[in-house]
């Protein structure tokens, strides 16, 4: 066994099973006040939302369900106004990781002294968390109900980590039932997220057994039961298999933080309107031969966690065919006009970035960023 030193990280309380969607009051602790609901609109439509406050009376329950896709400050700022006005004791987060991500913000930073932009990249130590908190994913990608991270936009239309304890939830409720009526092109996205995350934990330099745990079995769910999650998106089975990978990965990442793929897939989001779990896929299939041919043993790992076999060259045709699989475009959309190689080189060294090219195993040069960077943006990949 490796003898690196290493430490487990306690995970929320977690429910899992179909319709524990409608046991989160016995998630609740400590105090019996009001609650604010922070919710993806797509969940009031549905009919989730009212199915949660049902389930919580005769608790107080306010709705802020405004956030958008990839949530800004601004958003944050609202939410925490409306957690005040509500005077909300606990906060509930429902829907993707942008809806998670900015609950987990409005929680933490409720009762805090500053503006929600003076606390990204641990500028400023986050506040002890004062406010209750539990996450319902509904889609199988960030694994944010399991991590002490949040991404934030700032201002500058940058994509900022905040991180620190308080951002841990209290618990998480995975109820696969609440991913069906995900469309198969999100389910290949967030799915491919979860898979990216799997792999950067198994193999930057921050990786242990411990964090392997997690990791490794993540990327063997993912490879048997993603491709069927966006054939038969009715398959509760398959949906529940990608849930529960996907909170497996976050828990990975949570003991180790991302890579490459994610320094390149963040830069990508703060550049160009592309979905995260697209944008780190490409980059993990521009870069993955160069990072696994860095690091063999970690990769070999990893290949043969997808079935290809114990051999790091195995690594980037598997993860390629993986992709093709499940119809995930490894190309920039039309509209990305403006990402340039070395626009994207220099914002893989920019402050909100730079963690985690820093942690990636090998020698990253400019030119080898470069070509990773040229390889992203070709209009007919040559990886894909």
């Amino acid at each position: 066994m490796d003898t690196a030193e290493f430490s487990l990280a306690p995970q929320p309380a977690t429910m899992f099973g179909v319709g524990t969607v409608d046991r989160v009051k016995d998630m609740l602790s400590g105090s019996n006040g009001p609650i604010l609901l922070v919710a993806d609109p797509a969940m009031t439509a549905l009919g989730v939302v009212d199915r949660i406050v049902s389930g919580l009376a005769p608790r107080t329950v306010s709705v802020f369900d405004t956030i958008k896709s990839d949530p800004t400050e601004e958003q944050v700022e609202a939410g925490i106004a409306a957690l005040n006005a509500a005077h909300a004791q606990t906060v509930v987060a429902l829907g993707g990781g942008s809806a998670l991500d900015a609950a987990k913000a409005i929680a933490v930073l409720a009762k805090a002294s500053e503006p929600v932009s003076a606390y990204r990249l641990s500028e400023t130590p986050l506040p002890k968390r004062q406010i209750g908190l539990i996450a319902i994913p509904t889609t199988a990608g960030t694994g944010s109900e399991a991590t002490r991270t949040a991404i934030v936009t700032g201002s500058d239309h940058v994509k900022y980590w905040f991180w620190g304890d308080p951002l841990d939830c209290d618990a998480a409720i995975l109820d696969p039932a609440l991913t069906v009526s995900l469309p198969p092109h999100l389910t290949a996205a967030t799915g491919a997220d979860a898979l990216v995350h799997a792999i950067e934990s198994s193999t930057n330099m921050h990786t242990s057994v411990g964090s392997q745990l997690f990791s490794l079995e993540a990327i063997r769910i993912l490879k048997r039961s993603l491709p069927r999650a966006v054939a038969e998106p009715e398959d509760v089975s398959a949906r529940g298999d990608v849930l529960w990978a996907s909170y497996l990965a976050g828990c990975a990442i949570n003991q180790t933080g991302c890579a490459l793929a994610h320094c390149f897939g963040h830069a990508l989001g703060s550049m160009a309107q592309v979905h995260h779990g697209r944008a780190v896929s490409i980059a993990m299939a521009a870069g993955g031969d160069r990072v696994a041919a860095a690091n063999p043993a970690a990769f070999s790992q990893v290949a043969e966690a997808m079935g290809a076999g114990p051999d790091h060259r195995a690594f980037a045709p598997a993860f390629g065919e993986l992709m093709a699989e499940i119809g995930l475009d490894l190309s920039l959309p039309a509209d990305a006009i403006n990402v340039t190689p070395e626009g994207l080189v220099n914002a893989t060294r920019a402050p909100a970035n730079i963690a985690m090219l820093d942690v990636t195993v090998g020698e990253l040069d400019r030119e080898t960023l470069g070509l990773i960077a040229e390889r992203i943006v070709a209009t007919t990949p040559a990886f894909a």
